[in-house]
């Protein structure tokens, strides 16, 4: 493995101080889709390597993409106010 089979780790670091502390929620979306194609891409590179490897991204993926609509939702109730 290289650096860049760990590039998922840095896009999502800064996304929990931002989206929790209701600091950006908008910001902290856009890190979050940045954070979805950094592990769909390395899912995508394991997954050539060994099915198995890049199966055990599918959750990951998954629970990215449900703190998207999740984090989506916010913005959506804080532009409506």
């Amino acid at each position: 493995m290289t650096g860049s089979d760990y590039g998922h780790a840095g896009p999502g670091t800064g996304t929990n101080r931002d989206e929790h502390q209701g600091r950006r929620p908008t910001w902290a979306l856009g890190e979050i889709g940045g954070l979805w194609v950094a592990v769909a891409l390395t899912a995508a590179r394991f997954w050539s390597v060994d099915k198995r490897a890049g199966g055990l991204f599918v959750p990951y993926l998954a629970w990215v993409s449900f703190a998207a609509a999740l984090n989506a939702e916010i913005v959506r109730l804080n532009r409506a106010k």
